[in-house]
């Protein structure tokens, strides 16, 4: 079985998504934190954002000379070619939460960055990198029942998913919920920066050539403006479960 939830930054997808494979022993693949996790080898081959892992993350100082002179000619989707070819990323289940691998590095906390953040729908944007990405989550979700999270799931990854879900919320809810998760990381900024930044995120998410971010047309629409999170994951499982 293949669950598809879709929907822009922030409107519950990720944190609705682990609670359904909870309840329905699924396999849950964050597909945001693959992207952040190439965002986060992106900044950190132009030594931006702390802390610097750059040649513990790829140790083949001739592999991070390419890439660096591609960025400097800017020949960008070289770079992130480069970058894609010579990195693994893994999920991993803990009891602390889903921690993100990158190379065998656990970077799980570096990627929710506001850098990190500001920086993804860009780095998203690029073929070479959903090319991979689609790759490793198709590969990852072989053979098992899975919920996967994302822009593009129900469209482009698993255009044939089982269930199809797209939530959406208004921008200022949306940014309430990420102003509150950067509170818990210490992380200070301000709803209207937050509002800014993720009217601009859903313009990159919406516009981009490559896979932007649609509804699939068999995809249930979910409002989360006026539902708490356990309404919203029964809502789902109601579906999966009457079926």
């Amino acid at each position: 079985m293949i669950i598809a939830v879709d929907g822009p930054a922030g409107s519950g997808k990720s944190t609705i998504s682990k609670l359904v494979a909870k309840e329905l022993n699924l396999l849950y693949i964050d597909t945001g934190a693959m992207y952040r996790a190439v965002t986060f080898m992106w900044l950190q081959t132009q030594l931006l954002g702390r802390p610097y892992l750059e040649e513990k993350l790829i140790t083949d100082n001739d592999v991070r000379k390419a890439i660096k002179k591609e960025i400097l000619y800017k020949h960008h989707e070289k770079a992130l070619q480069i970058i894609c070819d010579n990195i693994k990323i893994k999920l991993e289940t803990s009891d602390s939460g889903l921690k993100t691998f990158l190379n065998d590095i656990d970077i799980s906390e570096y990627i929710r960055t506001t850098l990190v953040t500001q920086n993804v729908s860009h780095i998203a944007s690029y073929k070479e990198v959903r090319t991979f990405l689609v790759d490793e989550q198709r590969r990852i979700s072989q053979g098992t029942n899975v919920i996967l999270d994302g822009r593009d799931i129900g469209t482009v990854v698993f255009p044939f998913a089982d269930y199809k879900f797209f939530l959406t919320a208004s921008i200022e809810v949306r940014a309430k919920r990420r102003l509150e998760d950067m509170k818990k990381t210490g992380e200070e900024i301000s709803l209207e920066e937050l509002c800014a930044d993720l009217k601009r995120r859903d313009h990159l998410d919406s516009t981009r050539e490559e896979a932007p971010l649609l509804k699939a047309h068999d995809a249930l629409e979910i409002n989360t403006d006026n539902f708490t999170i356990d309404e919203v994951k029964n809502q789902i499982l109601n579906i999966v479960r009457s079926n």
